[in-house]
């Protein structure tokens, strides 16, 4: 894993020559935000790549004023940089997310309707679904694939006696929705649905906008969260967000059991949800 930060005084030749420092897996951009020419990011962002041509990782967390330079940020996706955004961690704790959503309403779970969006089922996706139907009252799915579920439904139909919605309707699918979880619906799609006008939506890849004009519900698109068993950051790493630096902590092709493990280990809470207006609040 590498950081990618600023220098908090370059000196002027750094500047001058684009020079980037390497402090083991710290790369030190002679940066403090202030605004710089378009050539100047491709410049750094050039001199970025070269040196992870050659690195072993290509894991990536960067620093929120370095996150300003949108061109030089691209030209680094472009470049197949694995870039922590903390979006598949929010896939991880999507069961975590939502029983902190539940607290902050002093809702019990067995009161509560999930609705799933998802097209893919992945096992992260199986996963949450099965433990889900251990707690919640009921589950709704939302789905173009619907046979791909089919043999979970009968799963959980044998092993916790709940009957699983799946359904496309686009009219009645969502319509009396209370807490709808996406994983992969994209923004455009799911405005074609009928939403509940209070329907509360956990959207774990990100930003999304409702156009329904009846629409007054809330959509949370971010989190933080908090390493109860962890040792405390080192001073370069109160720079980055602590989500974006434990994700990079996982092989994202590693199964979902071990991935919870690790969760549980470490003490991972969830102590702040966002919307597009600030903090979550009840």
């Amino acid at each position: 894993m590498y950081f990618i930060q600023e220098v908090d005084k370059p000196k002027f030749f750094q500047k001058l020559f684009s020079i980037i420092n390497i402090k083991q897996n710290q790369l030190l951009l002679p940066v403090t935000g202030e605004n710089i020419s378009p050539a100047k990011e491709q410049k750094l962002a050039r001199k970025l790549i070269r040196f992870f041509d050659q690195a072993h990782g290509k894991k990536v967390v960067i620093s929120s004023t370095i996150k300003q330079y949108s061109n030089l940020v691209n030209y680094l996706q472009e470049a197949n940089l694995q870039i922590m955004d903390g979006k598949w961690l929010f896939r991880m704790l999507a069961i975590e997310s939502l029983a902190f959503l539940l607290q902050t309403q002093n809702k019990k779970w067995e009161e509560c309707q999930v609705t799933i969006l998802a097209n893919d089922a992945s096992e992260v996706v199986l996963y949450t679904i099965r433990e889900l139907a251990k707690k919640v009252k009921s589950i709704s799915i939302v789905t173009n694939h619907r046979e791909k579920y089919e043999k979970l439904e009968e799963q959980i139909s044998e092993e916790v006696g709940m009957l699983l919605t799946i359904s496309n309707h686009k009219r009645k699918a969502l319509a009396k929705a209370q807490y709808i979880i996406n994983f992969d619906f994209p923004e455009e799609l799911i405005n074609r649905y009928q939403l509940a006008e209070e329907a509360i939506i956990l959207n774990l890849p990100g930003k999304l906008n409702i156009s329904k004009k009846r629409f007054n519900g809330i959509v949370i698109h971010d989190y933080d969260i908090e390493i109860t068993q962890k040792e405390e950051f080192d001073d370069h790493e109160k720079l980055f967000r602590q989500t974006e630096c434990y994700e990079a902590e996982f092989y994202q092709n590693q199964p979902i059991a071990q991935v919870k493990e690790k969760i549980k280990k470490d003490g991972v809470k969830i102590i702040e949800l966002y919307t597009l207006k600030g903090k979550w609040t009840s």
